[in-house]
Order: structure tokens, then sequence, then C-alpha cells
């Protein structure tokens, strides 16, 4: 503890009020803000971020086992658009299968990826269950006697040459 003499000597010459003792006051609660601001809420922050996270992980789960049960569901009467729909079938279970080998170590890039992609998938769903169902893949039909014509023409015209 400083003597009496240097605190006479070094000391402000001020008497305690209510303005001084407002500003030390004030000085304290900033200094604390700063700390609370520095060292608290990025933890807070972070701790947030991972729980945002496993939220959309496990949102992600959820959708792709909704999904999952649509396509189980869905069965088209074309034996080309049941092509397409075991397509997209396989492909999803492939995809089902990473997803839940891999869930722990997913990044968040990666779930976000997984998310697009299976809202690609519910937009084919869609486009299969309008009331008009649109498909990819289509049959086309070719005229084979133009076809076997336009060949022999063809080879007709070489021979000429």
């Amino acid at each position: 503890m400083p003597s009496k003499e240097i605190i006479a000597r070094y000391s402000c010459k001020r008497k305690r009020d209510f303005i001084t003792g407002t500003a030390v006051t004030m000085l304290v609660l900033m200094a604390l803000a700063q700390l609370y601001l520095t060292l608290v809420v990025p933890v807070q922050l972070q701790k947030r971020n991972i729980y945002e996270f496993h939220v959309e992980k496990d949102k992600v789960i959820k959708q792709v086992d909704h999904f999952r049960a649509k396509m189980r569901n869905y069965r088209p009467n074309d034996k080309l658009m049941r092509g397409e729909v075991d397509l997209v079938r396989g492909a999803m279970d492939q995809l089902i299968i990473y997803v839940t080998e891999n869930q722990d170590e997913m990044n968040d890039k990666q779930i976000f990826e997984i998310k697009r992609i299976f809202s690609h998938y519910d937009g084919y769903m869609a486009r299969w269950k309008a009331k008009k169902p649109r498909f990819h893949l289509r049959q086309e039909k070719v005229d084979q006697k133009k076809l076997v014509n336009a060949v022999v023409n063809d080879l007709v015209a070489e021979k000429k040459k």
C-alpha cells in the first residue's frame, strides 16, 4: 500500500461525489462489457453454429427418409417410365447409403449439397406425380420404311458414283 505522502502528492484532488462515482462505474462496466464481447460471445456463437449444423443434418436425414418412403410407394405403369424411376431410386439409394454411413464425418458443405440433390429428386417426384406426368425419357417411334428407303437410296446413289 502506498504511503499517505505518495497518495497526497500524486492523487487527483477531487472529492467523492455523484459524477465521479458514475464515471468510475461506467468505466468498470465498459471494461466488463469488452471482456464479455471478447471472451464469451465467440464461444456462444461457435456453440450456436454447431447446434445449427446438427439441426440441419437431422433435417437432411429426415428429408432422405421421407423421400425414400415416397419413392418406395411410387410405381408407374409404363416400362420406360418405370426405368427412369428405378434409375433415380438406385442413385438415391447409393446416396442414402453414403449419408447413413458417413453422417458423423460430413461437413456443412456436404450436408447442403445432399440437401440440394434431394430437392432435385423431390422436383422429379412432383413432375412424375402431376396430373400430366412428365418424364425425361420418351420412347421415340421411327418409321422403318422411310429409314430403309433412305438407306437403300444412299447405297444406290453411292454405286452410281
